[in-house]
């Protein structure tokens, strides 16, 4: 089987194309899997890491207002319709699988056009501009948030898988605690802005570890990698080295959040699909943050489904204050049987066997398109 997964510009992407492309690998013995992404994408580096190649075609995302700069935009999309059509006709791939990024159009394009099976995964509550531009076209959409499936119209076949990541309910027994020197008598908070950091997010947490709030807790402080020097330089223009922090580990980025979440009592989190399905899986109790420049504002959707479930605390950014956050982290992180209920309640949201599904879904549209030819 040739499989060509279209995964580029995110974590929350990438991810998802990763844990589906780890199935397949599982399940068939005699596949080729390759990537499509863009040359400067994050992708290149977390792909190299999980030793999958990636084909490189243009692509970017076009804006609505008339600029020379989106004239350039839509003279490359055109370039990358071309990349499209020669990876395509060179890879010959069996199927297509998109998880979102600015290729996923090109790609899916020529693919729909030339008869090859095409599946797109949807993991917001609020479809993308893909998938809408694409639902009558493309063979199936899966979704992570079974929500969405109202907002798509003429598609020829959607179902719910939930979203596919490379977490699992199980992580093996852990030393972390010892690593970072975490206490056993302090509860942990683990703080993530995703793969992309968040800024306004990341101000008011320098705010709260610098006005001595957090010293009931322990703080673990993912900042993203393009966020961190800002947020040391920060803390020292209040007069602090990250030594004199008590109780407090600052990192620019960590590849096994799994082990981080397993170890956290409480997580501040932006609302991507991909990490609340983590949390959820994980059993979190959670403070999101949705990022509000979101393409359709997809994060505060996801975010509400996570709050009305009772397994989240939502606080939108133009809420998002240094008190505000405190006065909500307090209420929950001393509280035992809060923590407890909003751990139950997310757990319930984890959909599991989500890649099961999903691979059933691919091999059926494989099986039945060979046995047209």
């Amino acid at each position: 089987m040739n499989v060509m997964i279209v995964a580029a510009g995110t974590g929350g992407h990438i991810t998802p194309g990763i844990s589906i492309a780890n199935k397949i690998k599982r399940e068939e013995k005699n596949c080729n899997i390759v990537f499509v992404g863009t040359k400067n994408g994050m992708e290149n580096d977390i792909l190299a890491k999980e030793g999958y190649k990636v084909i490189h075609i243009r692509a970017e995302g076009i804006r609505r207002e008339f600029t020379m700069e989106n004239i350039r935009r839509v003279v490359n999309l055109i370039l990358g319709i071309g990349d499209a059509k020669r990876a395509i006709r060179k890879f010959k791939p069996d199927i297509v699988i998109g998880t979102g990024g600015y290729v996923t159009f090109p790609i899916f394009k020529v693919a729909t056009k030339m008869g090859i099976p095409t599946v797109l995964h949807e993991s917001n509550s609020i479809p993308g501009k893909v998938v809408t531009m694409m639902s009558s076209k493309v063979d199936t959409i899966m979704l992570g948030f079974e929500d969405a499936k109202n907002k798509i119209k003429g598609a020829k076949n959607i179902i719910y898988t939930g979203t596919p990541t490379k977490m699992s309910t199980y992580i093996p027994p852990t030393n972390l605690k010892e690593k970072l020197g975490l206490k056993n008598d302090l509860p942990i908070l683990l703080i993530t802005g995703g793969s992309q950091g968040a800024k306004k997010l990341n101000e008011e947490i320098i705010n709260i570890l610098t006005n001595g709030k957090s010293k009931k807790y322990q703080v673990v402080f993912v900042t993203g990698p393009k966020q961190y020097n800002t947020v040391i330089e920060k803390i020292r223009q209040r007069g602090y080295e990250i030594e004199q922090l008590e109780n407090v580990h600052i990192l620019n980025y960590v590849y096994n959040m799994e082990e981080y979440m397993s170890v956290a009592d409480v997580i501040i989190s932006r609302a991507g699909a991909l990490s609340l399905t983590e949390i959820c899986i994980m059993g979190i109790p959670s403070i999101i943050v949705p990022y509000p420049y979101a393409a359709e504002n997809h994060q505060v959707y996801n975010a509400q489904i996570i709050q009305a479930k009772g397994a989240g605390i939502v606080i939108t950014e133009d809420k998002l204050t240094v008190d505000s956050l405190n006065d909500t982290l307090e209420s929950i992180i001393y509280n035992k049987e809060k923590l407890e209920q909003m751990r139950n309640q997310a757990k319930k949201l984890a959909v599991l066997n989500v890649e099961d599904r999903i691979y059933s879904e691919i091999k059926r549209l494989v099986n039945d398109n060979r046995k047209q030819i």
